[in-house]
């Protein structure tokens, strides 16, 4: 995992790892692949291996949508069966936009009763018109439905501007 929010880094303070060294230490220089490996962290509990983002730098636009940020990823993608890049908000920073040319799909977090149907309307878009390939959808901090509660499920399709389609499932809680 590769935390490429390097305005407001974070994951390293939630898994208790040192921030000395990361992300954007190695795209402010030409580092090697020794000094990638020597940067990744291994969380013990989970058993993951991160990439912390590294001192915040001057201008965190710059530093990840690099050449170096496209070479890092391709010297460390061979080594690992997935390699999941934790970005910047897509419809606040330009960051998450361009790294999300940079993968193989992108997998949107939208945060429960915080973000807007428009706000998140307006970063699927964003994807879109970069031609990035969102392959989901993940909705987080949702409350737990109260046992008296009802629960709708519905699916619809989406089509995709390459023509194909997705089947988009929503559901509604409610009391």
């Amino acid at each position: 995992m590769i935390d490429a929010d390097m305005r407001r880094p974070r994951l390293h303070f939630h898994l208790h790892l040192s921030n000395g060294v990361g992300l954007s230490s190695l795209l402010s220089r030409d580092a090697d692949e020794d000094e990638i490996k020597a940067a990744i962290q291994h969380e013990e509990t989970s058993g993951i291996f991160i990439l912390t983002a590294g001192p915040v730098p001057p201008n965190p636009a710059d530093s990840s949508v690099s050449d170096q940020m496209l070479r890092l990823i391709s010297m460390i993608t061979p080594n690992y069966t997935h390699v999941i890049i934790d970005s910047p908000p897509i419809a606040a920073f330009t960051d998450g936009v361009l790294i999300a040319t940079m993968v193989d799909g992108v997998l949107l977090v939208v945060h429960s009763g915080k973000n807007s149907r428009k706000v998140v309307a307006r970063a699927r878009k964003l994807l879109r018109d970069v031609g990035a390939r969102v392959i989901g959808v993940v909705l987080n901090k949702v409350e737990a439905a109260p046992e008296n509660s009802y629960y709708y499920y519905s699916g619809h399709y989406d089509h995709y501007n390459d023509g194909s389609e997705n089947q988009i499932d929503s559901a509604a809680v409610g009391t």
